[in-house]
Formats: C-alpha cells, sequence, structure tokens
C-alpha cells in the first residue's frame, strides 16, 4: 500500500513538473520567437485539441520545430505538421 502511495504521489509531481514546463513553453511561443521547438501534443492542446484522440502517444510527444513561431499557425498549417509527423512514424518502422 505504501509504495503505491509513493508511486501515485511521484506520478502527480511529474504531471505538474511538465505542466508547469508546458506552461513555460507556451509563454515562449506567444511571445513570438523566431524558431520554436515543442511537442506536438502541446501545440495540439491549444490549437486543435480535438485531433489529441486521433494520434498515438509516440506521435503526440514527437517535438517539432516552428520556423514562424507559434501564434501565426493557420488550421491547414497544423494539418500538415501532423501529416508530416504521421509520415514520419511510419516510415521509421520496419515490416518483415
Amino acid at each position: 500500500m505504501v509504495s503505491y502511495v509513493l508511486f501515485l504521489a511521484l506520478v502527480k509531481k511529474e504531471q505538474e513538473a511538465r505542466q508547469k514546463e508546458r506552461a513555460r513553453s507556451l509563454n515562449n511561443l506567444k511571445e513570438g520567437s523566431v524558431v520554436q521547438q515543442i511537442q506536438l501534443d502541446e501545440l495540439l492542446e491549444t490549437k486543435a485539441p480535438d485531433w489529441l484522440t486521433l494520434l498515438t502517444e509516440q506521435e503526440l510527444s514527437m517535438p517539432i520545430v516552428l520556423k514562424h513561431g507559434f501564434a501565426d499557425l493557420k488550421q491547414h498549417d497544423i494539418q500538415e505538421i501532423v501529416e508530416a509527423v504521421i509520415m514520419e512514424q511510419h516510415t521509421q518502422k520496419e515490416y518483415h
């Protein structure tokens, strides 16, 4: 029982740390830096949350680079990013 409670506390602490990091990343993104790196799930959470359920955890955790910042992204830009991530994940798999 103690190890389970300890595990839950560690999970909660990790989630809080990740949320703080996301908040920092999103604040930096909103400031309009020229080149920005962000995980796909962070982008989708703010710009297209309905799409989160369509992708795997591996795809959602993929880092992406935004050349012209976060604020000016349009829906078709996000669609192109998601398509590229899916294609990248499928090209990495080896079939036997």
